[in-house]
């Protein structure tokens, strides 16, 4: 296999830590597929999940589609996005464009160039499901809690000024 063993890890926000992610990643590497550590590259952010705007990703990608790496390894699905949409365009150009292979740990998956498993894609697309409708969730929870700050902004300023 050609190409480095890419390692990603994503955060939402700066209050949390890459440090998990990078070491089960980094243990699965060296551990269970017998990487030597000097073939490992860390690309890693900080933000929101829901697009793929993100410089750590692009630039996996960018290596991803210029043959430089041979196999993607991340912790969870969500990692990579939490849009189904993009994670099915992930997958898409890992696995099938660029035949680079796509490891997600939590879910025991391997996804290898040629290997035509429908039972690993349709887990995936399950999972992805899952984690869009949950960053759905939590989107709609967010968003009403800054509706509900805003509307007491509002309030105070009124009573303020009144």
């Amino acid at each position: 296999m050609n190409g480095h063993t890419a390692l990603y890890a994503h955060v939402s926000t700066d209050d949390q830590s890459h440090a998990r992610q990078k070491e089960e990643t980094w243990g699965y590497a060296t551990e269970t597929l017998d990487v030597d550590p000097s073939e490992i590259e860390v690309y890693e952010d900080t933000g929101t999940g829901r697009d793929t705007r993100r410089d750590g990703y692009q630039e996996l990608m960018q290596h991803v589609r210029d043959g430089e790496v041979a196999r993607v390894i991340v912790l969870e699905v969500s990692r990579l996005s939490r849009s189904m949409r993009d994670l099915a365009t992930t997958v898409e150009t890992i696995v099938d464009e660029s035949d680079t292979g796509l490891h997600i740990l939590d879910m025991s998956l391997a996804l290898e160039p040629g290997d035509d498993d429908p039972y690993q894609r349709a887990f995936l697309n399950i999972m992805g499901k899952l984690t869009h409708r949950s960053a759905s969730t939590v989107s709609v929870s967010t968003g009403s809690k800054a509706n509900c700050k805003s509307s007491a902004r509002t309030v105070q300023s009124r009573q303020l000024s009144g």
